[in-house]
């Protein structure tokens, strides 16, 4: 889908624009081939001394998301061409969703979306979110079609010396689905870096390792091989993951430190208004417990003046209220 005349609105988070890009194909490129797999829009602009490349996470664009531009189109990006079609096949069991109704574009899209979704199956019109593919997890199926995203220009070949230390191993894929499996994969820590890639030779079945390590680790052990190859991710791919994962490590330590700070502080707050407050707190105790005892006393010795008095001869006589008369 296309919006002639308009633009995407950078706000730095959605929508950014991209440097580096010469005509609407590579704008494309950019979009389709984000690190993420998140883009749902671009806009090209074509202006007299340059051109803009701007792509979002937005695929539902408000007055708010897109401005009007005459040097501008922005398009909306159809997830269906992320996939690549395994016909006839279905899944033997899926936990990760209850099928649906949906087109097929809306099954992808919804896919598309989801974070645990890996792969989708279209069966006339019922759609279901799946998890990773694999030849063993799958059957033959009449009126099914399974979708796996499209991996494989997200690796490049490095030869034929292949990787020794592997995690994981399938039969019977094809190089674009052991490409998908292995971008893919992040299950109990293990991240996938490369895999080697063997085709089906003679009798003998097409062969898909998974490794968490490439040939540039320096103590990786290599193999030479006449039938099979190495795919690892390509530089720009890896390195944007590194930079994620770094900016998700900082922002981490920044909340721990954060918190150890703020602990800290209320601390030394709370220990100076306690040293602070404790000498005044005892002082009006004092000068409450002294006006307090002079008072008493004053108020005794009223009561003593009042109710008793002495005789010169020493004999004791009653105040004039209680007074009771004394015999010469």
């Amino acid at each position: 889908m296309v919006i002639q005349n308009a633009k995407l609105i950078e706000d730095k988070l959605n929508t950014i624009q991209i440097v580096g890009t010469t005509d609407l194909s590579s704008c494309h490129r950019k979009c389709v081939q984000s690190a993420q797999d998140n883009c749902r829009s671009f806009s090209f602009c074509t202006y007299a001394d340059r051109v803009g490349c701007f792509v979002s996470t937005i695929s539902n664009h408000s007055s708010d998301k897109i401005t009007h531009d005459a040097s501008c189109d922005t398009y909306l990006i159809d997830n269906l061409t992320k996939y690549k079609k395994i016909a006839i096949k279905r899944f033997n069991h899926i936990e990760l969703s209850v099928a649906f109704e949906s087109s097929l574009g809306k099954c992808a899209s919804f896919c598309s979306n989801s974070d645990s979704c890996k792969t989708f199956q279209f069966c006339c019109g019922s759609c279901s979110l799946a998890g990773y593919y694999t030849d063993e997890a799958s059957v033959y199926s009449e009126s099914c079609d399974i979708y796996i995203p499209k991996a494989l220009d997200r690796f490049a070949i490095t030869g034929k010396s292949i990787v020794e230390d592997v995690f994981h191993t399938e039969l019977n894929l094809n190089a674009d689905q052991c490409a998908a499996l292995c971008y893919h994969w992040n299950d109990n820590d293990a991240v996938c870096q490369s895999f080697n890639y063997c085709p089906v030779y003679g009798k003998t079945r097409s062969l898909c390792h998974l490794s968490k390590y490439s040939r540039r680790d320096t103590n990786e052990k290599l193999i030479h091989s006449d039938t099979c190859q190495n795919y690892e991710r390509a530089k720009q791919n890896e390195k944007r993951q590194q930079n994620a994962e770094v900016i998700t490590k900082a922002t981490n330590s920044g909340m721990i430190y954060v918190i150890i700070v703020l602990f800290i502080t209320t601390g030394l707050i709370s220990g100076i208004v306690v040293a602070v407050a404790y000498p005044r707190f005892t002082s009006v105790k004092s000068d409450a417990n002294q006006i307090y005892n002079r008072n008493t006393f004053s108020w005794s010795k009223q009561l003593n003046d009042e109710s008793q008095s002495v005789n010169g001869d020493g004999s004791l006589q009653m105040s004039s209220d209680y007074a009771v008369r004394v015999n010469e």
